[in-house]
């Protein structure tokens, strides 16, 4: 340290940097009582140019070099001001001029971070017309497995309704080879009722095949929709994962 005499007397600035999270632009205190407060979270690595004072006053440092500053954290560095005069000179305020540039900056990452929360809303609404849209899709499909359903009973109770006609006509033709044993003399008659029945049969096992065919087409079209339907389950479940990972940034961009 310099000496500058009996009569120099030496004060010691202090610079305090803040940084907090806040809505309102860069705030400048004078440095005697009040910090700098920087209300959006940001980091300061700039150093602080201190110009040299006139009037009897000299510093130690022209440069004040805070380093990286994390949010809500504090800085605390020391500069010292040597007043060369007789008289004693009183301190009343201090400026630092980059904190206009620093509020510029702070000022576009603001406009860029309010662009970003509006681009992630047009996101949300697009996520929430496509859920909607998925959530009609499954609704339509779960109508279709309905009349479906519907249908497959239909169709079982009519295999069963020809499964008790079968039934019925072989016991029916059990009778007419009876009546042909016991009959001879009407066996041509007998004969040609046997031949109509077995055409009936023959008629009913073709329907019957035909049943057949469309049940396993009605139940290979209920298997496909259920996985079509779990499917579209899977994705309404990640659509509302990426609607709460949206939420989640949005609160987090918002501050809330």
């Amino acid at each position: 340290m310099k000496d500058f005499g009996t009569h120099t007397k030496f004060v010691t600035v202090l610079f305090i940097f803040i940084a907090l999270l806040g809505c309102g632009a860069l705030q400048a205190g004078t440095l005697t009582s009040r910090p700098v407060v920087i209300s959006r979270p940001t980091r300061i690595s700039r150093p602080i140019n201190i110009s040299r004072p006139t009037g009897g006053l000299l510093t130690a440092s022209t440069v004040v070099d805070f380093g990286m500053v994390p949010v809500g954290t504090t800085a605390v560095r020391t500069n010292t001001i040597a007043n060369t005069t007789a008289s004693p000179i009183v301190l009343k305020s201090a400026q630092i001029d980059q904190l206009n540039s620093d509020k510029a900056s702070l000022t576009t990452q603001l406009t860029a971070a309010n662009a970003t929360i509006a681009q992630l809303n047009k996101d949300k609404a697009s996520l929430t017309t496509q859920l909607n849209t998925a959530n009609a899709t499954i609704t339509q499909l779960n109508k279709d497995k309905t009349t479906l359903t519907t249908q497959l009973n239909s169709a079982n109770a009519s295999v069963t309704q020809l499964t008790s006609d079968k039934a019925s006509l072989t016991t029916q033709l059990n009778a007419a080879n009876a009546s042909v044993t016991q009959l001879t003399s009407d066996k041509a008659s007998l004969t040609t009722q046997l031949n109509t029945a077995n055409a009936t049969i023959t008629q009913l096992n073709k329907d019957k095949a035909s049943l057949t065919t469309q049940l396993d087409t009605a139940n290979t079209t209920i298997t496909q929709l259920n996985a079509t339907i779990t499917q579209l389950n899977k994705d309404k479940a990640s659509l509302t994962t990426q609607l709460a990972q949206a939420n989640a940034q949005i609160a987090k961009l918002t501050g809330k």
